[in-house]
């Protein structure tokens, strides 16, 4: 199977398995942006299928289900592709470790800066207070995104690697340790 060709279809049924019931930010998007970041030789085929595949699945919540759309999608799309970039650190070497330490590390910025996003908003009011009512209610979101970020990265990084195991920059003798 062609390398690319598998990464795209990969990335875009990851995005739009959001149609489906799931638990809250339990999805596979940050696991997309450190993975696509991580396999794609063009940095800019790999920005243009995460967000595009994000980007359709977005139009097709807002049209199925009506909250799609939010005032909140470009940060998070600005913190996707942040977290895409982080993926490209891991190119280089990409064992079970930094897989999961990258995967937490994608669920802690994506927990800071959206939660910022969300205070800023106003929603909880301009105060430190107000800070810290926003990032105390969103303490279980960071739960599921980190289990759901780690679900997710192994599953398409072991299953990258189960299809081009001999084929992709994988220091191989540590990938499971």
């Amino acid at each position: 199977m062609n390398k690319n060709l598998f990464l795209i279809i990969t990335i875009l049924l990851l995005s739009l398995s959001r149609l489906l019931p799931h638990i809250p930010n339990f999805t596979p998007i940050l696991a997309c942006a450190l993975f696509s970041g991580a396999t794609f030789n063009s940095r800019k085929i790999s920005i243009l299928i995460l967000i595009g595949s994000m980007f359709l699945s977005d139009c097709l919540i807002e049209f199925m289900y009506g909250y799609g759309f939010h005032n909140l999608m470009i940060p998070i799309y600005l913190i996707v592709l942040s977290i895409n970039l982080l993926g490209s650190k891991l190119k280089n070497s990409i064992t079970k470790k930094r897989v999961m330490l990258f995967s937490v590390l994608g669920s802690i910025i994506f927990f800071l800066f959206s939660n910022l996003f969300v205070f800023l908003g106003g929603e909880y009011g301009y105060s430190l207070a107000g800070l810290q009512i926003c990032y105390i209610a969103a303490i279980p979101f960071l739960g599921y995104s980190m289990l759901g970020d780690l679900f997710y990265n192994f599953l398409l990084f072991g299953s990258y690697y189960w299809v081009f195991k001999k084929s992709i920059n994988i220091n191989k003798s540590n990938l499971w340790n």
